[in-house]
């Protein structure tokens, strides 16, 4: 019996040591534990997320429910660098946001000429009289910035309507109409001749970049004879630098880059009479605010627009609570398009302006910088792009120390299908974070909506909107209330 219950006691030994390892082994399962640490890890970051947002706020003030973090400008003249051709339509009908009429006033005393007078005496310079000037049959095209048309001065007894049409579907707008005559001197604005003022309408100007916009002379006359219109539409408006060193009183502040051009016209085309080309029967002075237009070439009726949509995204990756450099990532996202257009004359005046033709290029992304330690995909439309995948040490900072790089491009992708949607910022960041655990886990920063806290803004590429070096908080006067 002694033998039977000391062999049981054994056997009941060895059924409790294996329930004892059974749950030792549990209380140190890998799984487990990688678990729990990725909940805490995960509570860490929406913790953080919670401290962000507050310490937003807190630096930067309350944000209005309607903020959009969106500050780019839709369409841009001219071609940037890189990318092959694609396609959508540029409409030109509602594109003119301020059409306003803004005189330029030349006061004119004993004969002497008391404003302006540097302005003025470069027409001779650049347009000398009876001294033929070749030029372009141009069409100007809107800049991003709003500009201003002043008249300056004409010359010629013939007498007609000047007009400005903007875009296609707008009827032009009459700057002034000249019932003055006389061939021997230039009629400058503001002026006294025969007890009439010459009083010749400037405008101010802001429409859609890339916008075509005409000037031109409308229902001109010589004696009771009809002539025919003549304008930048066909050859007979020309752009002409100014003098270096001229000068420009408009009564407004201008900014400090202003640049100025003239536009001269001349008022014969040569069907009737020869002409002497000397393009300065009507001059006009262009001063951007601070870009004035720019030109493109007709040939054969038929002319083209350059334009280009482009975006630079700055993002925030949530390494920490109170970092507002948005420099974890910067990244441009750019497309050019080109608008093929017709002309369409009936007796010598342009009747109708159409596109007949748009081609795009790729949708090309440029890495900027990468101002984060953490490694993260990046999701352009249908692409995405990986820090550590393109080769790239995950816990390096890439052009954003002081004194970095402006125009440095680290890593160039481009966006398959042109799944790129400008309007909307169909753009994404995953964040991979590592810890005391196998894997790794992965939180989604998104474009973010009206009103939040941002972690993502978009800005204008090639523009002043720069990132911050390390730690460096953007500036208030980006928080646009």
């Amino acid at each position: 019996m002694r033998k039977f219950v000391t062999n049981a006691f054994i056997a009941l030994g060895a059924v409790a040591l294996m329930a004892s390892c059974a749950k030792s082994t549990d209380l140190f399962d890998q799984n487990a534990i990688d678990a729990q640490k990725k909940a805490e890890m995960m509570q860490e970051i929406e913790q953080t997320k919670i401290n962000y947002e507050a310490n937003f706020i807190k630096k930067y003030g309350a944000i209005d429910p309607n903020q959009s973090w969106d500050f780019a400008t839709p369409l841009h003249l001219g071609t940037r660098s890189g990318g092959e051709g694609d396609v959508t339509d540029i409409t030109t009908d509602e594109t003119i946001t301020t059409v306003t009429v803004a005189g330029l006033d030349f006061d004119i005393k004993n004969g002497e000429i008391t404003k302006n007078k540097s302005l003025y005496d470069g027409i001779d310079a650049k347009l000398p009289e009876k001294i033929a000037t070749s030029g372009e049959p141009i069409k100007l095209l809107a800049p991003e910035t709003s500009f201003y048309i002043y008249p300056v001065s004409t010359r010629g007894e013939w007498i007609y309507d000047l007009k400005i049409r903007i875009g296609e579907n707008n009827d032009p707008i009459t700057l002034f109409s000249k019932n003055w005559t006389g061939w021997d001197k230039h009629y400058v604005n503001g002026m006294v001749s025969d007890n009439k003022t010459i009083n010749m309408g400037g405008i101010k100007i802001k429409a859609k970049p890339g916008t075509p916009i005409d000037i031109f002379i409308d229902n001109v006359d010589y004696k009771g004879a009809r002539r025919a219109s003549v304008g930048s539409f066909n050859g007979q408006a020309i752009y002409v630098e100014v003098p270096e060193g001229t000068t420009i009183d408009t009564g407004f502040e201008l900014k400090k880059d202003a640049k100025i051009k003239y536009i001269g016209i001349e008022d014969n085309d040569g069907s009737v009479e020869a002409s002497d080309n000397d393009f300065n029967d009507i001059v006009l002075a262009v001063v951007g605010d601070p870009d004035i237009p720019g030109k493109t070439v007709i040939t054969h009726d038929y002319y083209d627009v350059p334009t280009y949509k482009a975006k630079r995204y700055m993002v925030e990756d949530l390494g920490g609570d109170d970092d507002f450099d948005f420099n974890d990532i910067v990244v441009d996202v750019h497309q050019n398009i080109t608008t093929h257009h017709k002309l369409t004359f009936v007796d010598g005046v342009q009747v109708k302006d159409e596109i007949i033709g748009t081609d795009y290029s790729d949708q090309t992304a440029e890495i900027r910088a990468m101002g984060g330690t953490l490694d993260f995909d990046l999701t352009i439309g249908k692409t995405t792009w990986s820090k550590s995948k393109a080769g790239f040490n995950v816990s390096t900072m890439y052009n954003t120390q002081e004194g970095y790089e402006y125009s440095k491009v680290l890593a160039t992708f481009t966006i398959e299908e042109n799944s790129w949607d400008f309007d909307n910022n169909n753009i994404s960041v995953t964040i991979k974070k590592t810890g005391a655990f196998s894997g790794n886990i992965t939180y989604q920063i998104p474009f973010p909506k009206e009103g939040s806290v941002p972690m993502i803004v978009a800005v204008n590429a090639d523009s002043d909107w720069t990132w911050m070096t390390e730690r460096i908080g953007v500036p208030k006067s980006w928080i646009k209330k």
